[in-house]
């Protein structure tokens, strides 16, 4: 079996995107393999999208067994079989496993040195980062808790490797929302509201 035109431009157009750039390429055996921001991420089989097969990305599909897909005889790779309505998703996850854990998501330290002037607003910005982190980890979107066992804030750089295979679908979303919180003044008890926000994430994802 190959993969047709229809199949490739449907799951294109389901994953392409500005901040996820994918290109397509024929293979020998008239499949397609798959780049994410210029790294090779996967192929289209036989009209079945496949993944490279790493942590994050396995944990998004409840962890099934890899399969063997590759343009050739020699030249395969444990991949996962990706169903369409989790494709994105999926290669953003295997994506950061491979290539984007370095990148820094958040540098706390900024927004304290704009704010050095003034003592009351650092220790206000303060409390409210890290309640703001304490809860990413309570609802399972980063690996290690933000605080020390006193309370105190020890991640001042959140990066995606910092991030669960659920943080790396919602967390960026969620950042924007409690920084345009903060924007706002910052009033309202952040509890209910970060809860409210990732299952408005969730469900929309």
């Amino acid at each position: 079996m190959t993969t047709d035109i229809e199949s490739l431009l449907r799951i294109h157009a389901l994953v392409d995107s500005q901040d996820r750039r994918i290109a397509v390429a024929p293979t020998p055996s008239r499949d397609f393999s798959l780049h994410c921001n210029g790294d090779f991420i996967g192929g289209i089989y036989d009209d079945v999208l496949c993944v490279v097969a790493t942590p994050a990305a396995s944990a998004l599909l409840d962890d099934p067994a890899p399969v063997l897909r590759g343009s050739s005889p020699t030249a395969r790779h444990r991949m996962l079989e990706v169903p369409p309505e989790h494709a994105a998703a999926v290669i953003d996850a295997a994506w950061n496993d491979g290539h984007g854990g370095t990148t820094v998501l958040w540098d706390i330290e900024g927004i304290f040195e704009a704010e050095s002037m003034n003592r009351d607003v650092v220790v206000r910005l303060y409390d409210q980062c890290r309640e703001f982190l304490t809860l990413c980890f309570d609802h399972g979107l980063l690996r290690r808790s933000p605080t020390d066992a006193e309370g105190r804030l020890i991640r001042l750089r959140i990066r995606q490797a910092d991030l669960t295979p659920r943080g790396a679908v919602v967390f960026d979303d969620l950042l924007d929302r409690f920084l345009a919180f903060l924007d706002r003044g910052g009033k309202s008890a952040l509890p209910p509201m970060v809860g409210k926000w990732v299952r408005q994430l969730t469900l929309s994802d």
